[in-house]
């Protein structure tokens, strides 16, 4: 599989606004996989991702927020998109 050529596609799809691509996107640029790695890339991918308000996009932005991995450590952010993946109030 060719990650550089699928990042490709990704972006496509993303540009249509399709959710999966642009959380594949948050994680390729996450782990560094067809890409370099970069957290602050990634984060501006999960929060693209957070738009589609899932579970799957909003837990890994509280953990982002809570480690300050591609963004300023911030707990009362964190804490908010906690309480959005599992379902509770976002203030």
């Amino acid at each position: 599989q060719d990650l550089a050529a699928a990042v490709g596609w990704y972006r496509k799809a993303a540009d249509q606004k399709d959710p999966e691509a642009i959380f594949r996107l948050y994680r390729l640029h996450a782990r560094g996989e067809g890409v370099p790695q970069d957290h602050g890339e990634a984060f501006k991918w999960l929060i693209k991702a957070s738009d589609f308000c899932t579970h799957d996009h909003q837990l890994p932005l509280g953990m982002a927020y809570e480690e300050g991995e591609g963004v300023a450590r911030d707990y009362e952010q964190a804490a908010m998109w906690y309480r959005k993946a599992e379902g509770g109030s976002a203030g």
